[in-house]
This record gives structure tokens, C-alpha cells and sequence, in this order.
């Protein structure tokens, strides 16, 4: 725990971890430890495959050569027997990806797989985990398809080439065959592809699991899948605001992107690549820090006042009618028959507005909903490697005491929602529960005051600021000049479409008029542009791939008009329907047709109409497990318009991607106050 705080302290300066590094083997050899090679814990000629040394604890070192959200894969000599899978979801080794590491854990045949886990049930002894030194190279061990299902093949990093997708299966599985026999691919880690029998792959790299009775190949990210027909390889040219640490601003510069991330950027056009000029400025794709998107079907609750906490608004009749509304909608053909509808539907509110990604569901990549939601879209930020978990408190003791040794980079928490004494109180319990920490997100901190400030700032924890969602409810909102003179990371966000803006540019519009209204205009266009950028990737644990513009960053980009020479204040202008273009992990997602129409790898490319202005979307695919992943955005949006006219109560109205219909959208109780009136019809 102790080094994962010190690498999130320094933001990874190599000397320090190097030289942490070896104090943390200095220490092993000083008492006497003892490592046991993999291969002697691995090795067994029992039928069974169980470990010589099951039940042992045993200390091991080793290069770290993938990660997922449960552990990670260690392999410390080439070849068979060699590597090892490290079960620490709850002991907090935040590793990655040639991390040289020190584990010492109990040996354990979990369900016939070969893993080191931590020891005893009633006082259980965590995992061990130490990084001694990053970046260093690791081998991948050609294979054919058919050797896959030996046991000496167990967690080691293998590739296969040359293979044909020839099924699909049930929760995500396909097999694939290079001609010498099937094997498994599993979707336990966080990749992107939809697989169709017959499709010709060039390579498929992953560890070898066990599971479910037989070996699989898991494949860590997107580009361990590479198709014989290659992803886009394309440029865009425009003025690019990079939003790293000193903001640079590159006019005229080229971005070239291909497997889903920033390859390079430069002022000399890529060679052999299509260029694209989208004349206007490219962001990086906004980043909604906390949202949910499942109930953002409905416009404002129609509440007659402001309330003291959320206990309080939630205790209102009201509140009751907006449930039996929204359920109806979401349940109109069946259980749950709409649910995914209205996850689309958020996924493209989003998109409009130029966000790529959503702190809004705590699924992973190995469920099959997760890409129902939010993945084949937009990226959604609880899915690993961000490993951001999100709850409301009060949180239930049981099921929480243990959390603060948990490994999160980021845990989304609603606190002090609200004007209350409760809801400020509620700090202190957090606090009290050993739960404040630079892993800590907290959502609303409404009635904060310069001590609490100063009290976040010191354990590096940050804010999730939603302005209209607070002036709605409680007419107040955090004292964001406050948060930022005390030091405390600060990102925007609009929580949800019943109190909150319908996207992040419209709740930075209103954010503005607070930022008037009340504090002088002290927030500058800088600090707003920060706030949907890089302080929410930082908010939200994925400072190291999104957020701002970087070679080998994702390629999450998003085109606003205007130049170089006052980008943010045209990011402030902007609104759904100026946005020119929207990159969501390389791929063209939603755009003005004269850039939409350069892509000409899209497929299944649709036509919106946003206040008269023609614009161009490409949502569906063709998943294999997903029911719902072809529908057309026109088909669903015309299934929740019928779901809405066939509900009663009909208290709220029907939001759905027309931002041009003013303040009616959000119903007549959007006003909770005479101060502010917020305009939704932005030029």
C-alpha cells in the first residue's frame, strides 16, 4: 500500500522507483528472505495439475505481464511452467505491465487453477506486493492453437497467428483455429471486438486461463486482437489543445491514431496515412466524472421546492410518481425490456456533446452488459484498468469495513449531498472508517467549508462538482474557489438528467452563471476546460491514458469550433450541435457529415438531426452477444418515445437528443430559485 501511494505521489518518476526499488530488495535480502522459482510451484505430473506446493506460502519474484481487475500474471524465465496468476483484488497491489515485483502469498488450486491468494478465512493474511522496478521486457511464447490446453501453458503470455474465428458461444466466448484444433477465447480483460465466424485474425495474444473446465486464451487489451484486415490508420490536422500540465496549444498540427490510441503528433503530416482536416480545435474527449446514465430518459423532477439532503427529496411523493414513471418507460414490453435502450440513448447525448467517457456503472469487461452499455459507444470508466467503483452512503458496515484495503484507484462516493448537518457530518464517518485517501472521489461536498477543503486537499482526495443538480435540489452548491485555493482536485459533471444538464457542455454553460453570480468570475475558462479533461481523468484514476492529449494515450478526441488563440472560451461556447467531431478509442463516432464522410471504414452510419443541423452518428454493431448491439439509434429512440407516451404518470417529460427545445425539457420545475435562469438554447 505503502509504495502504490508513493508512485501515485511522485507520478511515476523513474529514479525514485528505481531507487525504492532497491530498498525494497535490500530489505528481502537483509531478512533472510527466500525466493521459490515459478517453475517449482507450477510443475506437477499429477493428472490433476495441482501445485506441489498448495497450501504453502511462498515468497516469488517476477515480471508482471498482464493485469486485470482481480490480479495480475507473473513470469519470472522463459517457457513452459514459468509464470503464475497473483489473486489480490482486495490487498492493493496496483501493478502494471512490466512492473518488476516481489509477491509473497499462500499457493492455492482455485478451481484447478494454479494462484498465489492470501491466507486464512476468519483473519486472513493479505498478499504482499512490491514493486521493485518498471518497464522491463517480457517474452510472448508462439503457440498453436491446439497446444493451448496443456497445463504447462498455465497463466503464461502466448501468441497465436494466423487463426479463423469459427464459433460463438454463450457469455462472450469465441474459439478460434489456426488449423490444428480449436481453443477458447475468453473476455475476462478489457478489449473491443466483435467477432463474426469466418473472420481471419493475423494474431491473438493473451495469458492462458483455466476455467470452467477447460484452457483459454484471455487476451488483455484491444490490440492483442489483430484482424488481417487492419483497424484504422488515419491522421486528423487541426489546432490541438493538448490540455498537459504547462496547456499546450499546437496550431496546425497533425495527430495520427491507429489501434485505438495516439501514435504520434507533429507538426509534419504521417506518411502513407489518410489526413484529415477538421478545421477546428481538437480536445481531448471530455470525460463525465460521475453520471447515471440508465435514468437519463426523463427531464427535471418537477419539484415545488429545494430540499436540506438527498433523505429529504427522496422522502417526497414526487419522488415516488418519478419512480412509477420511470420504471414504466424502462419495463414497457417486458422486464427491463427498454434498460438498454435508455443506456443507448445517454451513450449518444454524450457523444453529441463531445464526451468519450462515463463514470456511471460498475461493470467490467468480462460481463456482457458492460458492453451492452457503455463500451461499444462510449467508454465507461469503471471498467478496468481504472478500476473505479462508485456507491451512496451511508454504506452498509458488513459489506464496507473492509474497503480502505482495497485496491481502487478510485472510489466514487455521494457524500454530503445536501445543506444538513447529517450530510456534512457524513465526512467524518468516512474519515472515521479509514476511507479518505488519494483514492477517495467525493460527489457533491455541498456544505463544505474552508476546513473541510483543507481536510480533502490533505489526504489528496477530490470533487465531483455538479452545479445544477445542487442549485435544483438544495439551491446551493460546493464552494468551488474554496476547493481550489485549498489544493483539492476538482471535476465537472451533471450527475443526471432529472436535476442535472442533459450533457457536460450545457452543465458548464450553467456552471458559468454560478461562477457569476456568486463568486465574481473567479473560475476561469481554463479551470472549466480542466474540469472535463484532465481533472476528471485524475478524479476518476485514469490520469495515465485519458484526459489530455499524448502519444499513447487513448484516442479519445473531440472537435469544437474556433482557433488557437482562445480555445477554452470556445469550449464554453460550445453546445451538441456545434460539435464537429467525436473519436471514441480511434473510431469516428458522431460528426458533421463533411468530416463523417472522409472515414470511409465507417459502417452502419446514421443521420441525426440536431436543431436543423445535419449531423452523422455510427453506434450499432454487430455483436455476437448482444441482442440489442445492431438496433438502429433511430429504432431506439422511436421504441422510448412509444415507451414514454404509453406511461402515466406522465410528471417529467421525455428527453430525448432535440437539445433546441429550451427549458420545457426539464419541466416547469427547473427554476428553483430566482437567481439563475438557464438558457439551453446556446448559438
Amino acid at each position: 500500500m505503502f509504495v502504490r501511494r508513493v508512485l501515485n505521489t511522485i507520478g511515476g518518476d523513474m529514479r525514485f522507483i528505481a531507487f525504492l526499488g532497491c530498498i525494497v530488495l535490500v530489505c528481502s535480502v537483509a531478512f533472510g528472505e527466500v525466493t521459490t522459482p515459478i517453475y517449482d510451484i507450477q510443475y506437477t505430473v499429477e493428472p490433476s495439475g495441482d501445485s506441489p506446493l498448495d497450501g504453502q506460502t511462498v515468497t516469488i519474484e517476477g515480471v508482471v505481464t498482464a493485469a486485470n481487475y482481480n490480479g495480475f500474471f507473473v513470469t519470472d524465465a522463459a517457457g513452459p511452467w514459468n509464470s503464475i496468476f497473483v489473486y489480490t483484488q482486495a490487498d492493493g497491489c496496483d501493478v502494471e505491465a512490466g512492473d518488476g515485483v516481489t509477491v509473497t502469498g499462500v499457493v492455492d488450486e482455485y478451481y484447478n487453477m494454479t494462484e498465489l491468494t492470501r491466507s486464512g478465512d476468519a483473519t486472513p493474511i493479505p498478499v504482499s506486493c512490491s514493486i521493485t522496478s518498471s518497464g522491463n521486457a517480457f517474452g510472448i511464447l508462439p503457440l498453436s492453437t491446439v497446444d493451448i490446453a496443456q497445463e504447462q501453458y498455465e497463466s503464461l503470455l502466448v501468441e497465436v497467428v494466423d487463426a479463423d474465428v469459427v464459433s460463438l458461444g454463450d457469455h462472450g466466448m469465441w474459439t478460434v483455429d489456426d488449423g490444428s484444433g480449436a481453443v477458447p477465447i475468453d473476455d475476462d480483460m478489457d478489449y473491443l471486438y466483435a467477432p463474426v465466424v469466418a473472420d481471419g485474425l493475423a494474431s491473438i495474444t493473451g495469458v492462458v486461463v483455466y476455467s470452467f473446465s477447460e484452457f483459454k486464451i484471455n487476451p488483455r487489451f484491444s490490440s492483442d486482437i489483430v484482424p488481417d484486415d487492419p483497424s484504422p490508420h488515419y491522421a486528423v490536422f487541426g489546432d490541438i489543445v493538448t490540455m498537459n500540465g504547462s496547456l499546450d496549444v499546437l496550431g496546425d498540427h497533425y495527430i495520427e491514431i491507429q489501434d485505438g490510441k495516439i501514435v504520434s503528433i507533429s507538426g509534419t503530416a504521417p506518411s502513407g496515412v489518410q489526413v484529415v482536416d477538421v478545421k477546428g480545435l481538437i480536445f481531448p474527449g471530455l470525460i463525465d466524472p460521475h453520471n447515471h446514465p440508465q435514468y437519463n430518459v426523463l427531464g427535471h423532477i418537477p419539484f415545488p421546492g429545494t430540499f436540506v439532503d438527498r433523505a429529504d427529496w427522496q422522502d417526497d411523493p414526487m419522488y415516488g410518481d418519478f419512480n412509477t414513471q420511470y420504471y414504466g418507460i424502462r419495463d414497457y414490453g417486458g422486464d427491463d425490456a427498454q434498460y438498454e435502450n435508455i443506456w443507448k440513448l445517454a451513450e449518444v447525448r454524450a457523444m453529441a456533446a463531445g464526451t468519450t467517457m462515463i463514470q456511471g456503472s460498475n461493470t467490467f469487461s468480462h460481463s456482457s452488459d458492460s458492453h451492452a452499455r457503455l463500451g461499444i459507444g462510449i467508454n465507461n470508466v469503471g471498467r478496468f484498468p481504472s478500476h473505479a467503483y462508485s456507491s451512496t452512503f451511508p454504506l452498509t458496515y458488513g459489506s464496507w469495513d473492509s474497503r480502505s484495503a482495497e485496491f481502487w484507484n478510485r472510489f466514487t462516493i455521494h457524500l454530503s449531498e445536501g445543506i444538513s448537518a447529517g450530510a456534512l457530518n457524513e465526512l467524518d464517518t468516512w474519515d472515521g472508517m479509514g476511507l479518505l485517501d488519494d483514492r477517495t472521489t467525493i460527489i457533491h461536498g455541498v456544505p463544505y467549508g474552508p476546513a473541510e477543503w483543507v481536510r480533502l486537499a490533505a489526504a489528496d482526495a477530490h470533487l465531483v462538482w455538479s452545479p445544477m443538480s445542487n442549485w435544483v435540489l438544495y439551491e446551493d452548491t460546493a464552494n468551488v474557489p474554496q476547493a481550489i485555493a485549498a489544493g483539492v482536485n476538482v471535476a465537472l459533471s451533471p450527475d443526471w438528467t432529472p436535476s442535472g444538464a442533459p450533457d457536460l457542455l450545457e452543465e458548464m454553460r450553467f456552471a458559468e452563471q454560478i461562477n457569476q453570480a456568486e463568486w465574481a468570475g473567479v473560475l476561469t475558462p481554463e479551470f472549466f476546460a480542466k474540469s472535463v479533461t484532465r481533472n476528471a481523468a485524475m478524479a476518476m484514476g485514469i490520469h495515465h491514458r485519458a484526459g489530455q492529449i499524448a502519444v499513447g494515450f487513448d484516442a479519445d478526441l473531440a472537435v469544437f469550433p474556433g482557433g488557437s488563440v482562445a480555445p477554452y472560451e470556445a469550449l464554453m461556447a460550445a453546445s451538441a450541435k456545434t460539435v464537429r467531431l467525436t473519436v471514441v478509442a480511434g473510431i469516428p463516432r458522431y460528426g458533421d457529415p463533411d468530416l463523417m464522410d472522409q472515414f470511409t471504414f465507417l459502417e452502419n452510419v446514421e443521420d441525426l438531426n440536431l436543431c436543423g443541423h445535419t449531423k452523422r452518428l455510427t453506434l450499432a454493431v454487430d455483436h455476437f452477444a448482444i441482442p440489442e448491439s445492431g438496433t438502429p439509434f433511430a429504432d431506439i429512440l422511436a421504441a422510448l418515445q412509444t415507451a414514454y407516451d404509453a406511461t402515466t404518470p406522465q410528471l417529467c417529460e421525455f428527453l430525448g437528443l432535440d437539445p433546441c427545445k429550451g427549458e420545457g425539457i426539464f419541466g416547469d420545475g427547473f427554476e428553483s430559485g430566482d437567481m439563475l435562469a438557464w438558457d439551453s438554447t446556446a448559438p
